[in-house]
């Protein structure tokens, strides 16, 4: 393989590391996403590990001979676009196949074209080197051509994002339906459930995982005795991870974040937003009580929930009077409570 080298062995790993720093600012302000339903703190180690071992091999393998600028650029490219794959697996899948396939397509002509080249001169006779010694020159040509291709998809991909457009854009609004069962628990339902195991959960879809958080909304609903509610998955404000709409009877959750986070996070949210929902049903018994009975022991926290709920206060307005709120303490409690049966079953 022919000599590329521009830049001593030393300056060639220290601008790697520079351009790699530099692209890490940039690609964790704009195109960062969560992996594998990991918190932003464990995703973005888990980022940096899978870049550190890209660039690693990317170095190793143009160490000797290829020292150059282009080659930082591939190497660079490359390993953002290993852990954009990675990240965006689950919720994008169609798009990276189609991505994918365009680059290995790139290449195949390539090497291809490469291939016709050489038993044409061959055939005539041409002065040409062992075929092992065009392989890997290929390849690495091969690589840096899909480079730019990534490199495209990663730019526009961060235009869109500083344009306002989200990072995965839901097509629609998913929305599931309470069982009509008489009875909903945990026992009767153990296969469903135990989709809330990580490695599982990591496989399934947004609409099926929409069905298994449907199943802990059921089996919440029977133990708290109100009415089944309907689970939807929809874009909802920064940093909200789950509502409860008492005019619809619906837990709405965040359709980003339930691609995004765990199970166990997912399904504690369900339970705080079903314990609103049994407050709600607390608050009707209290207002249709006679006056008499208001004073009961029983009543004391649904009075105050009376008053937050007409004086709610969002977290977007006021995080830590929103966080200090009776209604969402006891909403808290009962979920940290409640997740317990499903952390047990898997």
């Amino acid at each position: 393989m022919r000599n590329r080298n521009t830049m001593f062995r030393f300056v060639y790993i220290l601008e790697t590391i520079f351009w790699a720093a530099l692209s890490l600012l940039a690609y964790r302000v704009i195109l960062f996403y969560p992996v594998f339903g990991w918190s932003a703190g464990w995703s973005t180690l888990f980022m940096l590990c899978v870049v550190a071992a890209a660039l690693t091999v990317g170095v190793a393998m143009t160490i000797r001979k290829r020292r150059n600028f282009g080659s930082i650029f591939t190497n660079v490219v490359w390993a953002w676009s290993i852990y954009y794959g990675i990240a965006l697996w689950p919720v994008n899948r169609g798009r990276l196949l189609w991505i994918l396939g365009l680059c290995l397509g790139m290449a195949a002509v390539y090497a291809l074209a490469v291939l016709v080249s050489y038993l044409v001169s061959r055939r005539f006779g041409g002065d040409l080197p062992p075929w092992k010694k065009v392989v890997l020159p290929t390849l690495m040509a091969a690589r840096t051509l899909t480079a730019w291709v990534l490199c495209a998809v990663l730019v526009v991909s961060g235009v869109n994002v500083l344009r306002g457009v989200p990072l995965v854009e839901p097509e629609k609004q998913l929305v599931a339906k309470p069982t009509d069962r008489p009875r909903t628990t945990v026992e009767d339902n153990e296969q469903v459930l135990r989709q809330l195991s990580r490695f599982t959960w990591m496989e399934l879809d947004a609409t099926q995982r929409l069905s298994v958080l449907q199943v802990v909304a059921d089996i919440e609903a029977d133990a708290l005795g109100i009415p089944g509610m309907a689970v939807c998955a929809e874009t909802l404000e920064e940093n909200t991870l789950g509502v409860y709409r008492s005019k619809e009877r619906t837990i709405a959750v965040d359709l980003n974040r339930l691609l995004a986070e765990d199970s166990l996070t997912m399904v504690e949210v369900i339970c705080h937003e079903c314990y609103h929902g049994y407050q709600e049903a607390l608050l009707e018994l209290y207002r249709a009580a006679p006056e008499e009975h208001k004073s009961l022991q029983i009543f004391d926290s649904v009075a105050w929930y009376e008053y937050e709920f007409s004086n709610y206060i969002y977290g977007n307005d006021d995080y830590g009077a929103y966080y200090h709120q009776l209604c969402e303490t006891d909403s808290r409690r009962y979920a940290a409570s409640a997740i317990k049966k499903y952390s047990d079953l898997i």
